[in-house]
């Protein structure tokens, strides 16, 4: 048997194990975990940052509070 990596190397003998994920437990998964660790892009508020979403992910995400909040206070502010 052969098993491809990510980087298309071949190894003999391998297993894959493919994780598949409701996109509802992703997002209850991150929403807890940015309420426990913080990272610095979470604090951005000029402009707000929500480290790497689309621009219409960005403007719903911070379109309600007039693009002056961070993301930090967008999740605090959504329970």
């Amino acid at each position: 048997q052969l098993a491809i990596d990510g980087d298309g190397a071949g190894h003999r003998g391998g297993f894959v194990v493919h994780l598949v994920r409701r996109p509802s437990e992703i997002v209850v998964s991150g929403y807890g975990f940015h309420l426990r660790y913080k990272e610095l892009w979470e604090y951005d508020v000029d402009p707000p940052n929500c480290l790497n979403c689309d621009y219409a992910a960005w403007r719903q995400i911070f379109g309600r509070c007039g693009f002056k909040c961070s993301y930090l206070q967008v999740l605090r502010n959504t329970s």
